[in-house]
Protein backbone atom coordinates (compact mmCIF):
# COMPACT_ATOMS: atom_id res chain seq x y z
CA UNK A 1 0.00 0.00 0.00
CA UNK A 2 1.11 3.21 -0.69
CA UNK A 3 2.56 6.14 1.92
CA UNK A 4 -0.07 8.96 2.65
CA UNK A 5 1.16 11.84 0.58
CA UNK A 6 2.58 13.84 3.61
CA UNK A 7 4.50 10.35 4.94
CA UNK A 8 5.92 9.76 1.31
CA UNK A 9 9.43 10.72 0.65
CA UNK A 10 8.93 10.37 -2.69
CA UNK A 11 6.25 12.71 -3.17
CA UNK A 12 8.01 15.31 0.02
CA UNK A 13 11.45 15.08 -0.92
CA UNK A 14 13.08 18.11 -0.99
CA UNK A 15 9.83 20.20 -1.45
CA UNK A 16 9.96 24.35 -1.31
CA UNK A 17 7.35 25.00 1.70
CA UNK A 18 4.52 25.71 -0.33
CA UNK A 19 4.50 23.57 -2.98
CA UNK A 20 4.46 21.05 0.54
CA UNK A 21 1.76 22.60 1.69
CA UNK A 22 -0.41 22.51 -1.06
CA UNK A 23 0.29 19.11 -2.05
CA UNK A 24 -0.45 18.02 1.56
CA UNK A 25 -3.80 20.03 1.71
CA UNK A 26 -4.81 18.16 -1.61
CA UNK A 27 -4.61 14.77 0.85
CA UNK A 28 -5.60 16.13 3.95
CA UNK A 29 -7.32 13.60 6.11
CA UNK A 30 -5.88 10.58 4.33
CA UNK A 31 -3.44 9.49 6.73
CA UNK A 32 -6.20 9.21 9.35
CA UNK A 33 -7.67 6.63 7.03
CA UNK A 34 -4.31 4.24 7.43
CA UNK A 35 -4.85 1.39 10.31
CA UNK A 36 -1.37 2.24 11.73
CA UNK A 37 1.65 3.37 10.94
CA UNK A 38 5.05 0.98 10.38
CA UNK A 39 7.86 1.93 12.68
CA UNK A 40 10.49 4.19 11.75
CA UNK A 41 7.91 6.16 8.99
CA UNK A 42 7.85 9.43 10.10
CA UNK A 43 11.74 9.26 10.90
CA UNK A 44 12.06 8.54 6.72
CA UNK A 45 9.47 10.87 5.19
CA UNK A 46 11.21 13.46 8.26
CA UNK A 47 14.65 12.93 6.62
CA UNK A 48 13.65 13.62 2.98
CA UNK A 49 12.73 16.82 4.21
CA UNK A 50 13.88 20.29 2.80
CA UNK A 51 15.18 21.62 6.12
CA UNK A 52 13.68 25.07 5.10
CA UNK A 53 10.12 22.75 4.76
CA UNK A 54 10.40 21.11 8.13
CA UNK A 55 8.18 24.12 10.02
CA UNK A 56 5.20 23.64 7.00
CA UNK A 57 5.61 19.79 7.67
CA UNK A 58 5.37 19.83 11.23
CA UNK A 59 2.62 21.73 10.80
CA UNK A 60 0.76 19.95 8.57
CA UNK A 61 1.58 16.66 10.84
CA UNK A 62 -0.28 18.75 13.51
CA UNK A 63 -3.12 19.14 11.09
CA UNK A 64 -3.51 15.52 10.65
CA UNK A 65 -3.09 14.64 14.47
CA UNK A 66 -6.23 17.13 14.91
CA UNK A 67 -8.26 15.67 11.90
CA UNK A 68 -7.07 11.45 13.89
CA UNK A 69 -8.57 13.09 17.23
CA UNK A 70 -11.87 14.70 15.92
CA UNK A 71 -12.49 11.68 13.53
CA UNK A 72 -11.93 9.22 16.14
CA UNK A 73 -8.96 7.55 14.77
CA UNK A 74 -7.14 7.04 17.80
CA UNK A 75 -4.49 4.97 17.14
CA UNK A 76 -3.27 7.29 14.03
CA UNK A 77 -3.50 10.08 16.72
CA UNK A 78 -1.29 8.34 19.18
CA UNK A 79 1.66 8.10 16.25
CA UNK A 80 1.14 11.67 15.67
CA UNK A 81 1.02 12.98 19.34
CA UNK A 82 4.56 14.36 19.44
CA UNK A 83 3.11 17.32 16.79
CA UNK A 84 -0.40 17.86 19.52
CA UNK A 85 0.89 21.36 20.27
CA UNK A 86 2.11 22.80 17.78
CA UNK A 87 -0.23 25.20 15.77
CA UNK A 88 -2.49 24.86 13.20
CA UNK A 89 -2.66 28.36 11.83
CA UNK A 90 -1.32 30.47 9.17
CA UNK A 91 -0.19 32.57 12.03
CA UNK A 92 2.22 30.49 13.27
CA UNK A 93 3.18 30.85 16.70
CA UNK A 94 0.70 33.29 17.35
CA UNK A 95 -1.99 30.75 16.13
CA UNK A 96 -3.75 28.20 18.58
CA UNK A 97 -2.49 24.45 18.75
CA UNK A 98 -3.77 21.73 17.46
CA UNK A 99 -4.55 20.54 21.06
CA UNK A 100 -6.31 23.63 21.90
CA UNK A 101 -8.71 23.49 18.90
CA UNK A 102 -9.49 19.84 19.66
CA UNK A 103 -10.11 19.92 23.10
CA UNK A 104 -13.56 21.86 22.92
CA UNK A 105 -14.05 19.89 19.25
CA UNK A 106 -13.25 20.99 15.73
CA UNK A 107 -14.33 20.23 11.53
CA UNK A 108 -11.74 20.87 9.06
CA UNK A 109 -12.94 21.43 5.50
CA UNK A 110 -10.50 22.56 2.44
CA UNK A 111 -12.01 24.39 0.24
CA UNK A 112 -10.22 26.32 -3.60
CA UNK A 113 -8.81 29.96 -3.28
CA UNK A 114 -8.84 32.05 -6.46
CA UNK A 115 -5.91 33.70 -6.79
CA UNK A 116 -5.98 37.46 -6.12
CA UNK A 117 -2.70 38.73 -7.90
CA UNK A 118 -2.62 36.55 -11.25
CA UNK A 119 -0.98 33.63 -9.30
CA UNK A 120 -2.32 29.86 -9.75
CA UNK A 121 -4.89 29.33 -7.65
CA UNK A 122 -4.83 27.48 -4.19
CA UNK A 123 -6.33 25.62 -1.26
CA UNK A 124 -7.25 26.68 2.02
CA UNK A 125 -7.70 23.84 4.87
CA UNK A 126 -10.61 25.85 7.15
CA UNK A 127 -10.55 25.02 10.83
CA UNK A 128 -14.13 25.68 12.98
CA UNK A 129 -14.70 25.02 16.10
CA UNK A 130 -16.49 26.57 19.37
CA UNK A 131 -14.98 30.05 20.77
CA UNK A 132 -13.67 29.93 24.19
CA UNK A 133 -11.54 32.50 26.30
CA UNK A 134 -8.37 31.93 26.49
CA UNK A 135 -7.34 31.00 23.32
CA UNK A 136 -5.15 33.36 20.73
CA UNK A 137 -7.15 35.33 18.50
CA UNK A 138 -8.49 33.99 15.39
CA UNK A 139 -8.38 34.55 11.50
CA UNK A 140 -11.98 35.70 10.68
CA UNK A 141 -10.28 39.24 9.85
CA UNK A 142 -9.05 37.62 6.45
CA UNK A 143 -12.14 36.39 5.36
CA UNK A 144 -14.74 38.68 4.08
CA UNK A 145 -18.36 38.67 6.24
CA UNK A 146 -16.51 36.20 8.50
CA UNK A 147 -17.56 38.01 11.78
CA UNK A 148 -20.90 38.02 11.44
CA UNK A 149 -21.42 34.44 10.87
CA UNK A 150 -18.98 33.40 13.62
CA UNK A 151 -20.70 35.56 16.03
CA UNK A 152 -23.99 34.01 15.11
CA UNK A 153 -23.14 31.04 16.06
CA UNK A 154 -19.83 31.75 18.33
CA UNK A 155 -17.29 30.30 16.50
CA UNK A 156 -13.91 30.64 15.73
CA UNK A 157 -11.86 29.78 12.16
CA UNK A 158 -8.49 29.27 11.64
CA UNK A 159 -6.94 28.35 8.14
CA UNK A 160 -3.75 27.05 6.27
CA UNK A 161 -3.56 28.87 3.03
CA UNK A 162 -1.85 28.45 0.45
CA UNK A 163 -1.71 31.39 -1.48
CA UNK A 164 0.94 33.98 -0.19
CA UNK A 165 -1.16 37.30 -0.51
CA UNK A 166 -3.57 35.47 1.28
CA UNK A 167 -1.76 35.69 4.06
CA UNK A 168 -0.84 38.78 4.44
CA UNK A 169 -4.50 40.64 4.17
CA UNK A 170 -7.71 39.85 3.86
CA UNK A 171 -9.77 37.34 1.27
CA UNK A 172 -11.71 38.77 -1.26
CA UNK A 173 -15.49 37.18 -1.92
CA UNK A 174 -17.60 34.73 -0.36
CA UNK A 175 -16.76 31.16 -1.70
CA UNK A 176 -15.19 30.64 1.46
CA UNK A 177 -18.51 30.12 3.24
CA UNK A 178 -19.69 26.53 2.54
CA UNK A 179 -16.57 25.63 3.13
CA UNK A 180 -17.00 26.65 6.55
CA UNK A 181 -20.56 26.35 7.04
CA UNK A 182 -20.60 22.40 6.85
CA UNK A 183 -17.24 22.51 8.81
CA UNK A 184 -19.78 24.35 11.72
CA UNK A 185 -22.34 21.25 10.55
CA UNK A 186 -20.21 18.75 11.01
CA UNK A 187 -19.30 19.64 14.84
CA UNK A 188 -22.42 18.22 15.94
CA UNK A 189 -22.67 14.91 13.37
CA UNK A 190 -20.34 11.75 13.42
CA UNK A 191 -16.87 11.26 13.36
CA UNK A 192 -16.35 9.77 10.39
CA UNK A 193 -18.47 11.93 8.47
CA UNK A 194 -15.77 14.88 9.36
CA UNK A 195 -13.15 13.01 8.58
CA UNK A 196 -15.39 12.19 5.45
CA UNK A 197 -15.48 16.05 4.70
CA UNK A 198 -12.14 16.91 5.52
CA UNK A 199 -10.52 14.22 3.07
CA UNK A 200 -12.97 13.99 0.36
CA UNK A 201 -14.82 17.36 -0.77
CA UNK A 202 -13.94 20.48 -2.18
CA UNK A 203 -16.61 22.82 -1.65
CA UNK A 204 -16.83 26.50 -2.82
CA UNK A 205 -20.12 28.78 -2.71
CA UNK A 206 -22.03 31.40 -0.74
CA UNK A 207 -24.59 30.71 2.28
CA UNK A 208 -27.71 32.68 1.97
CA UNK A 209 -30.14 33.11 5.34
CA UNK A 210 -32.03 29.94 5.48
CA UNK A 211 -29.25 27.67 4.29
CA UNK A 212 -29.57 28.60 0.89
CA UNK A 213 -26.62 28.32 -1.69
CA UNK A 214 -25.68 31.00 -4.19
CA UNK A 215 -23.03 30.81 -6.76
CA UNK A 216 -19.53 32.61 -6.85
CA UNK A 217 -17.01 33.64 -9.09
CA UNK A 218 -15.09 31.32 -10.22
CA UNK A 219 -12.10 32.70 -10.53
CA UNK A 220 -9.07 30.55 -11.73
CA UNK A 221 -10.33 27.82 -9.15
CA UNK A 222 -11.02 25.14 -11.22
CA UNK A 223 -7.27 25.31 -12.75
CA UNK A 224 -6.75 23.48 -9.91
CA UNK A 225 -5.67 19.56 -10.10
CA UNK A 226 -7.56 17.65 -7.30
CA UNK A 227 -7.99 14.56 -8.52
CA UNK A 228 -8.63 12.99 -4.83
CA UNK A 229 -11.25 15.20 -3.92
CA UNK A 230 -14.82 16.23 -5.76
CA UNK A 231 -16.50 19.43 -5.80
CA UNK A 232 -18.96 20.58 -4.55
CA UNK A 233 -21.19 23.72 -5.76
CA UNK A 234 -24.36 25.23 -5.59
CA UNK A 235 -27.12 24.06 -8.10
CA UNK A 236 -27.55 27.41 -9.69
CA UNK A 237 -23.50 27.97 -10.78
CA UNK A 238 -22.19 27.29 -14.29
CA UNK A 239 -20.47 24.17 -14.12
CA UNK A 240 -16.80 24.42 -15.77
CA UNK A 241 -15.42 21.99 -18.05
CA UNK A 242 -12.44 20.54 -16.14
CA UNK A 243 -15.23 20.50 -12.71
CA UNK A 244 -16.77 17.73 -15.31
CA UNK A 245 -13.73 16.09 -16.12
CA UNK A 246 -12.95 16.15 -12.13
CA UNK A 247 -16.46 14.93 -11.14
CA UNK A 248 -18.55 17.65 -8.97
CA UNK A 249 -21.96 17.54 -7.44
CA UNK A 250 -24.14 20.17 -6.70
CA UNK A 251 -26.39 21.18 -3.87
CA UNK A 252 -29.28 23.88 -3.21
CA UNK A 253 -29.08 24.11 0.17
CA UNK A 254 -27.18 23.25 3.38
CA UNK A 255 -29.01 20.30 4.49
CA UNK A 256 -28.34 19.18 0.89
CA UNK A 257 -25.32 19.68 0.62
CA UNK A 258 -24.79 17.80 3.98
CA UNK A 259 -26.69 14.97 2.65
CA UNK A 260 -24.40 14.86 -0.59
CA UNK A 261 -21.30 14.86 1.77
CA UNK A 262 -22.57 11.74 3.97
CA UNK A 263 -24.66 9.55 1.87
CA UNK A 264 -27.95 10.50 4.05
CA UNK A 265 -31.40 10.90 2.66
CA UNK A 266 -33.05 12.61 -0.38
CA UNK A 267 -31.22 15.55 -2.02
CA UNK A 268 -33.72 18.13 -3.37
CA UNK A 269 -32.69 20.94 -6.12
CA UNK A 270 -34.66 24.30 -5.89
CA UNK A 271 -33.83 24.98 -9.74
CA UNK A 272 -36.91 24.26 -11.99
CA UNK A 273 -35.50 22.39 -14.97
CA UNK A 274 -36.90 22.12 -18.64
CA UNK A 275 -37.79 19.04 -20.12
CA UNK A 276 -35.31 16.83 -21.71
CA UNK A 277 -34.50 17.57 -25.21
CA UNK A 278 -34.97 15.45 -27.77
CA UNK A 279 -36.14 12.27 -25.94
CA UNK A 280 -36.43 9.24 -28.29
CA UNK A 281 -38.45 6.98 -25.72
CA UNK A 282 -40.71 7.09 -22.45
CA UNK A 283 -41.85 4.21 -20.58
CA UNK A 284 -45.09 4.32 -17.95
CA UNK A 285 -46.73 1.87 -16.60
CA UNK A 286 -50.54 1.68 -17.53
CA UNK A 287 -53.25 1.83 -14.67
CA UNK A 288 -56.28 3.63 -13.71
CA UNK A 289 -54.51 7.24 -13.46
CA UNK A 290 -55.03 7.55 -17.16
CA UNK A 291 -54.02 11.21 -16.93
CA UNK A 292 -50.46 11.66 -16.07
CA UNK A 293 -49.68 9.34 -18.64
CA UNK A 294 -51.14 11.07 -21.21
CA UNK A 295 -49.77 14.50 -20.12
CA UNK A 296 -46.22 13.27 -19.87
CA UNK A 297 -46.39 11.98 -23.48
CA UNK A 298 -46.93 15.56 -24.44
CA UNK A 299 -44.69 17.25 -22.73
CA UNK A 300 -41.84 15.04 -23.01
CA UNK A 301 -42.44 14.96 -27.15
CA UNK A 302 -41.40 11.78 -26.96
CA UNK A 303 -41.34 10.06 -30.19
CA UNK A 304 -41.84 6.35 -28.94
CA UNK A 305 -44.37 5.81 -25.75
CA UNK A 306 -43.92 2.10 -24.08
CA UNK A 307 -46.86 1.30 -22.00
CA UNK A 308 -46.36 -1.62 -19.25
CA UNK A 309 -49.47 -3.10 -18.07
CA UNK A 310 -50.40 -6.05 -16.37
CA UNK A 311 -52.71 -9.35 -16.96
CA UNK A 312 -55.69 -6.63 -15.49
CA UNK A 313 -58.42 -6.48 -17.95
CA UNK A 314 -59.78 -3.55 -15.25
CA UNK A 315 -56.45 -1.95 -13.77
CA UNK A 316 -53.99 -1.87 -16.61
CA UNK A 317 -55.29 -3.37 -19.72
CA UNK A 318 -58.04 -0.94 -20.59
CA UNK A 319 -56.57 2.25 -19.44
CA UNK A 320 -53.90 1.43 -21.74
CA UNK A 321 -56.02 0.78 -24.64
CA UNK A 322 -57.40 4.25 -23.35
CA UNK A 323 -54.80 5.85 -23.35
CA UNK A 324 -53.76 4.74 -26.83
CA UNK A 325 -56.83 6.06 -28.16
CA UNK A 326 -56.41 9.27 -26.75
CA UNK A 327 -52.70 9.94 -27.58
CA UNK A 328 -53.81 8.96 -31.41
CA UNK A 329 -56.19 11.87 -31.14
CA UNK A 330 -54.03 14.76 -29.92
CA UNK A 331 -50.41 13.03 -31.10
CA UNK A 332 -51.03 11.48 -34.43
CA UNK A 333 -47.34 11.01 -35.23
CA UNK A 334 -46.33 8.97 -31.79
CA UNK A 335 -45.72 5.17 -32.23
CA UNK A 336 -47.43 3.74 -28.99
CA UNK A 337 -46.05 -0.11 -28.09
CA UNK A 338 -47.64 -2.07 -25.27
CA UNK A 339 -45.89 -4.58 -23.39
CA UNK A 340 -46.88 -6.91 -21.06
CA UNK A 341 -45.04 -7.12 -17.11
CA UNK A 342 -46.09 -9.08 -13.97
CA UNK A 343 -47.22 -7.03 -11.09
CA UNK A 344 -46.69 -9.34 -8.34
CA UNK A 345 -43.18 -10.22 -8.45
CA UNK A 346 -40.22 -7.27 -8.06
CA UNK A 347 -37.54 -9.51 -8.79
CA UNK A 348 -39.50 -10.63 -12.61
CA UNK A 349 -40.35 -7.08 -12.90
CA UNK A 350 -37.02 -6.14 -12.59
CA UNK A 351 -35.59 -8.65 -15.12
CA UNK A 352 -37.98 -7.65 -17.72
CA UNK A 353 -37.11 -4.11 -17.37
CA UNK A 354 -33.88 -4.21 -17.50
CA UNK A 355 -33.52 -6.90 -20.41
CA UNK A 356 -36.06 -4.22 -22.19
CA UNK A 357 -33.98 -0.71 -21.14
CA UNK A 358 -30.11 -1.98 -20.98
CA UNK A 359 -29.30 -1.16 -24.87
CA UNK A 360 -30.43 2.40 -24.42
CA UNK A 361 -29.11 2.75 -20.52
CA UNK A 362 -25.52 1.48 -21.61
CA UNK A 363 -24.95 4.00 -24.11
CA UNK A 364 -25.62 6.73 -21.40
CA UNK A 365 -28.56 8.23 -23.77
CA UNK A 366 -31.16 9.67 -21.15
CA UNK A 367 -34.04 7.17 -20.62
CA UNK A 368 -37.37 8.42 -19.36
CA UNK A 369 -40.07 6.16 -17.06
CA UNK A 370 -42.77 7.96 -15.64
CA UNK A 371 -43.14 6.07 -12.20
CA UNK A 372 -46.88 7.60 -11.61
CA UNK A 373 -48.83 4.53 -12.22
CA UNK A 374 -48.31 0.87 -11.31
CA UNK A 375 -48.21 -0.39 -8.07
CA UNK A 376 -45.57 -0.73 -5.10
CA UNK A 377 -43.32 -3.26 -6.42
CA UNK A 378 -43.10 -1.32 -10.14
CA UNK A 379 -42.39 1.55 -9.10
CA UNK A 380 -39.55 -0.35 -6.52
CA UNK A 381 -37.83 -2.21 -9.43
CA UNK A 382 -37.60 1.02 -11.48
CA UNK A 383 -36.00 2.76 -8.94
CA UNK A 384 -33.80 -0.14 -8.40
CA UNK A 385 -32.72 0.29 -11.88
CA UNK A 386 -31.85 3.69 -11.73
CA UNK A 387 -29.75 3.53 -9.21
CA UNK A 388 -27.27 1.15 -11.05
CA UNK A 389 -28.07 3.07 -14.07
CA UNK A 390 -27.58 7.06 -14.04
CA UNK A 391 -28.98 7.66 -17.18
CA UNK A 392 -32.38 6.40 -16.30
CA UNK A 393 -34.48 9.13 -15.59
CA UNK A 394 -38.13 8.83 -13.88
CA UNK A 395 -41.17 11.13 -13.21
CA UNK A 396 -43.26 11.52 -11.26
CA UNK A 397 -46.71 13.66 -11.45
CA UNK A 398 -48.40 14.19 -8.07
CA UNK A 399 -51.69 15.74 -7.06
CA UNK A 400 -50.21 18.51 -5.03
CA UNK A 401 -47.79 19.52 -8.43
CA UNK A 402 -48.19 22.90 -9.33
CA UNK A 403 -49.52 23.86 -12.92
CA UNK A 404 -48.38 21.30 -15.31
CA UNK A 405 -45.43 20.47 -13.15
CA UNK A 406 -43.88 16.79 -12.98
CA UNK A 407 -41.21 15.62 -10.33
CA UNK A 408 -38.12 14.11 -11.39
CA UNK A 409 -35.81 11.55 -9.46
CA UNK A 410 -32.43 10.87 -10.96
CA UNK A 411 -29.67 8.87 -8.66
CA UNK A 412 -26.59 10.34 -10.38
CA UNK A 413 -25.19 6.68 -9.58
CA UNK A 414 -25.34 6.66 -5.97
CA UNK A 415 -27.87 5.29 -3.22
CA UNK A 416 -29.40 8.37 -2.84
CA UNK A 417 -31.93 9.98 -5.09
CA UNK A 418 -31.87 13.71 -6.37
CA UNK A 419 -35.08 15.55 -6.83
CA UNK A 420 -36.28 18.21 -8.83
CA UNK A 421 -38.90 20.27 -10.76
CA UNK A 422 -39.55 19.94 -14.54
CA UNK A 423 -41.63 22.61 -16.23
CA UNK A 424 -43.21 23.34 -19.30
CA UNK A 425 -44.92 26.35 -20.48
CA UNK A 426 -48.52 25.95 -21.39
CA UNK A 427 -48.34 28.37 -24.33
CA UNK A 428 -45.63 25.65 -25.95
CA UNK A 429 -48.24 23.01 -25.59
CA UNK A 430 -51.28 24.84 -26.91
CA UNK A 431 -54.50 22.89 -27.87
CA UNK A 432 -54.37 20.80 -24.66
CA UNK A 433 -56.81 22.27 -21.87
CA UNK A 434 -54.57 21.20 -18.96
CA UNK A 435 -56.64 22.47 -15.83
CA UNK A 436 -58.68 19.64 -16.86
CA UNK A 437 -55.91 17.07 -17.74
CA UNK A 438 -53.72 17.52 -14.66
CA UNK A 439 -57.20 18.42 -12.47
CA UNK A 440 -57.27 17.37 -8.68
CA UNK A 441 -59.58 14.47 -8.70
CA UNK A 442 -61.66 13.88 -5.46
CA UNK A 443 -61.11 11.32 -2.64
CA UNK A 444 -62.84 7.85 -3.66
CA UNK A 445 -65.39 7.82 -0.85
CA UNK A 446 -64.83 5.26 1.97
CA UNK A 447 -66.51 3.38 4.45
CA UNK A 448 -66.81 4.24 7.69
CA UNK A 449 -64.83 2.28 10.14
CA UNK A 450 -67.35 -0.21 11.50
CA UNK A 451 -68.68 -1.13 8.25
CA UNK A 452 -65.87 -1.91 7.56
CA UNK A 453 -65.01 -3.70 10.86
CA UNK A 454 -67.80 -5.54 10.45
CA UNK A 455 -66.98 -6.85 6.65
CA UNK A 456 -63.42 -8.58 7.62
CA UNK A 457 -64.56 -9.83 11.26
CA UNK A 458 -66.37 -13.29 11.09
CA UNK A 459 -68.93 -13.27 13.37
CA UNK A 460 -68.75 -16.05 16.43
CA UNK A 461 -71.56 -18.50 16.42
CA UNK A 462 -72.18 -19.28 19.39
CA UNK A 463 -71.83 -17.41 23.09
CA UNK A 464 -68.82 -19.92 23.92
CA UNK A 465 -67.21 -18.36 21.02
CA UNK A 466 -67.83 -15.15 21.83
CA UNK A 467 -65.88 -15.22 25.00
CA UNK A 468 -62.70 -15.92 23.16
Amino acid sequence: MPLPYILDPGCIALRASEDLLFGALQHAGRLSREDSLAPGTMDMAQAALDPEAEPTWEKLMALEWLLAVISGKHAIATSLEPFADLPVSDMDTAGPTARQLAESGAAVAVIPLASQDGGPAGLAALVVSPARAGLPPDQRHQWQDAEIFLNRQNLRLDALTTIPDAKRGRIEGTSWQLGAALAAYALSQRPESRLTLAADWLPTGSVLSGGHLKSVLEGNKSDLNTPHRRWLIPSEMRIPDALRRSGFAQAATLDNAWNIITHQGTVEESAVSDWPADIATLHSFASGAREPVIAAALLSRCRHLVLWRSDNQEVSIKPADDIRNILKALRPGLTIEEKDIASSSMHMIEIVLEDALKASLRTGQATLFNVTQGNRLMGFAVHTLARRYPSLLLLYRDQDNAGIDFTGIRYDGRDYPVTFTLRALEKEHSGIAWDKLLSRSAPRPQQEWKELLDKIRIKPESAEQERF
